[in-house]
């Protein structure tokens, strides 16, 4: 009788881990996030500023993205700066560097890639937030549209345990007015 009881105490014990487990990787899954390029629809003929947003649901600890244009058409007049406290990580001996791309690469390559870390005391963001300002003059000798885009490959945003936000992403159509 009491090895029966035992057994029946045994599999209860296993079946709430398992719940257990698979509740918090249910949770950890269920984390999203939105990288919007704000405006997302503009008409320039001289130089604009365009914002970087992340709108998340939990703490965002990382994010590496890159953002692409078209550099015959559009070129950075600025460095890219940074806006967030994700940007405000001290470069200490055992702390994540960040990476952002210079401004003459991004216009040679048409490519920004952002890399951007919380410092160990700080607080996560979470909600809306901007993590970045980029600045572009139109180039193109005729009018035309281009759009300042964030391929999705290129995206990773983390909380902080390391669980991968499901990202959603809102582009930027830039009408270049000559």
């Amino acid at each position: 009788m009491l090895g029966i009881a035992l057994f029946v105490a045994f599999n209860i014990f296993f079946a709430q881990q398992i719940t257990k487990k698979q509740t918090l990787e249910s949770e950890a899954a269920a984390s999203t996030a939105t990288l919007s390029i704000k405006p997302s629809e503009s008409t320039s003929s001289k130089d604009q500023t365009f914002q970087l947003w992340v709108v998340s649901d939990n703490p965002v600890g990382f994010a590496q993205l890159d953002v692409s244009f078209d550099q015959t058409k559009m070129q950075l007049t600025k460095e890219v700066a940074l806006d967030s406290v994700l940007s405000n990580t001290p470069l200490g001996e055992n702390d994540l560097k960040l990476n952002k791309t210079s401004m003459a690469d991004a216009n040679a390559t048409g490519n920004i890639r952002l890399m951007l870390a919380l410092p160990v005391q700080a607080t996560a963001p979470t909600g809306a937030f901007n993590i970045a300002s980029l600045v572009f003059t139109p180039i193109a000798t005729e009018s035309t549209s281009t759009v300042i885009q964030i391929p999705p490959a290129a995206v990773q945003i983390f909380d902080m345990n390391a669980n991968q936000f499901t990202v959603q992403i809102q582009n930027a159509t830039v009408t270049v007015m000559r």
